[in-house]
C-alpha cells in the first residue's frame, strides 16, 4: 500500500535532491523538476561570483560563495545553505592559498606516525637497508622508496620517532588530509567546523576546517568527519581528485576495467577514473581496485608525491 508523504517529508526530500558541487568552473544547474507544488528559490552571498540564477564568473583567485536554497511547499518554508568554491581563471596550476594564516595544531613539520589499534604491521628489519635511506623499514629497493624519501625531504611525512616508517600500516582520514594539504603548500586556518567528532583544539582541526571550506572533504555523514577512521581507497581518490580540481590539474577520466568496478560507490567513480587517467592510482596485480580497502602509508606517499609534482 502506498503511503503518502507528509508536507514536511516532501520539503526534506526536496533538499535531499539538491546536490551542488563543492568546487566548480561552470554555471550551476539550479532548476530541476521538483514535485508539483514545490518551489525552490536561490540567494547568493556574492552575486558577482555566482548569481542567484547560478551563473558563474571566475576571477583571479578562488572564491567561496554561500548559496541559500529556500524550499516552500503547502505553507512550509525552510532554507539551507550550501557552499561552493569557484576556481580561479587561467590558472597554470601550483599551490592554492587555503584562506587565512596558518593555524595552530600540526605545525610545519612532517606527519608523524603512531601505530593505533588496527594491529599495525611490524617493520621488516630483514631487508637490505642502504645507509642513505631515511627509515629502517624502507629499503632503497622498496617500490615506494622514492616517494617516501621525497616527501620526507620536503617534511610532508616523517616516521614514528624510532626510525621506522611503517609503510604497510593504514592511514586515517585526517592523516591523509594533512598530507595532501601540506604537499600543496596550502595554508590552513583554524575556523570552526560543525562535525561533532572534530576537536577544535586537536592538531587536525585546521586541516579539516580548511579542506571543508575548499570543498576537498564533506565528511562520512552530515555530523561526522570520520576522525580516527582508516581512509578507504575510494575516499582517498575523491579527496585527491578534488584537490587536483583546485589546482586545475584535472584529466579526462578513462573507462574503468577493474574486475571490481561495480563495488566502487557512485560518488567515487569519476574520481577513480580521473586518477587512473593521470596514473596516480591503479589496481592490484589481479586488476582489482579494492575501493573499500584501507590505504597504506606507502600508497598514500605515492599519491601525495605525484600530486606534489603536478603542483610544481
Amino acid at each position: 500500500m502506498d503511503v503518502a508523504l507528509s508536507d514536511q517529508q516532501i520539503v526534506d526530500s526536496t533538499f535531499s535532491l539538491i546536490d551542488l558541487p563543492r568546487t566548480t568552473t561552470k554555471d550551476l544547474e539550479l532548476e530541476k523538476d521538483w514535485l508539483e507544488g514545490v518551489t525552490v528559490s536561490w540567494k547568493s552571498s556574492n552575486t558577482s561570483v555566482i548569481s542567484d540564477t547560478g551563473k558563474v564568473t571566475r576571477g583571479d583567485a578562488p572564491q567561496t560563495v554561500t548559496m541559500t536554497a529556500t524550499v516552500t511547499y503547502n505553507g512550509i518554508t525552510e532554507s539551507r545553505d550550501y557552499t561552493v568554491t569557484v576556481l580561479k581563471k587561467n590558472s597554470s596550476g601550483g599551490s592554492i592559498s587555503g584562506g587565512g594564516s596558518s593555524g595552530s595544531g600540526g605545525g610545519g613539520g612532517g606527519l608523524p606516525y603512531v601505530p593505533g589499534n588496527e594491529n599495525p604491521v611490524q617493520p621488516n628489519e630483514n631487508e637490505n637497508i642502504n645507509q642513505n635511506t631515511p627509515y629502517k623499514d624502507v629499503s632503497n629497493n622498496h617500490w615506494a622508496y622514492g616517494y617516501i624519501k621525497t616527501l620526507t625531504d620536503k617534511k610532508v611525512v616523517s616516521g614514528s620517532g624510532d626510525g621506522y616508517f611503517y609503510p604497510e600500516n593504514s592511514v586515517t582520514r585526517e592523516e591523509f588530509l594533512k598530507m595532501i594539504l601540506s604537499a600543496a603548500n596550502i595554508q590552513v586556518s583554524n575556523e570552526a567546523v560543525s562535525f561533532a567528532d572534530v576537536d577544535g583544539s586537536a592538531w587536525y582541526a585546521p586541516y579539516v576546517a580548511t579542506a571543508y571550506k575548499l570543498g576537498i572533504v564533506k565528511g562520512i555523514d552530515e555530523n561526522r568527519f570520520g576522525i580516527g577512521e582508516n581512509i578507504q581507497r575510494q575516499d582517498m581518490a575523491v579527496m585527491a581528485d578534488r584537490m587536483l580540481a583546485l589546482m586545475e590539474k584535472e584529466a579526462e577520466g578513462t573507462a574503468l576495467d577493474y574486475n571490481d568496478k561495480a563495488e566502487i560507490s557512485d560518488y567515487a567513480v569519476s574520481a577513480v577514473e580521473n586518477l587512473a587517467a593521470l596514473e596516480i592510482m591503479n589496481g592490484d596485480e589481479n586488476q582489482n581496485f579494492l575501493p573499500r580497502a584501507s590505504a597504506t602509508r606507502a600508497e598514500s606517499a605515492k599519491i601525495v608525491c605525484v600530486m606534489s609534482e603536478l603542483a610544481e
